[in-house]
């Protein structure tokens, strides 16, 4: 290791603090070199599918990134039984329409190849990015991405 100014560094153990001190450091590394579009700020964002009696039969999960004015949809799921229905675009549609509220200027998603690569590629995703034989042999990741401006 080259000469430094630390002496007897340990890897350890994280918390929630420890991974937002992490997520500042970079941001303003990051601010250094290309401007931020916004504060930095990341929200979470759940929406919930609900059948009559409550029980949940699909949602979507993604973050918002105001730093970078981009949405990351992290999970997107309905029931078998509802498949088809057009509830998933009904979802997919809801949280572009909070990424556009929110100043987002992109959407990002992945998916693998045994889920729904052609629901985004229909919906207006351009691919940009593919993993084959993962997560295991025969099946592939996608990274879609979807301009909201």
């Amino acid at each position: 290791m080259p000469d430094c100014q630390y002496k007897n560094i340990t890897i350890n153990p994280g918390n929630e603090e420890t991974a937002c001190f992490i997520r500042r450091q970079l941001l303003e590394y990051n601010a250094g070199h290309v401007p931020p579009d916004g504060p930095f700020v990341t929200d979470p964002v759940q929406l919930a599918l609900k059948d009559d009696d409550g029980n949940i039969v699909g949602g979507i999960t993604a973050t918002i990134n105001y730093f970078r004015a981009r949405c990351y949809i992290d999970m997107l799921w309905t029931d078998a039984k509802l498949r088809g229905q057009g509830f998933g675009t009904k979802l997919l549609q809801t949280m572009e329409q909070m990424a556009v509220a929110a100043d987002c200027k992109i959407i990002l998603v992945d998916t693998f190849s045994f889920q729904a690569p052609h629901f985004y590629a229909k919906r207006g995703y351009e691919l940009y990015g593919k993993l084959d034989d993962f997560p295991g042999v025969g099946h592939s990741q996608y990274f879609y991405k979807k301009d909201l401006r």
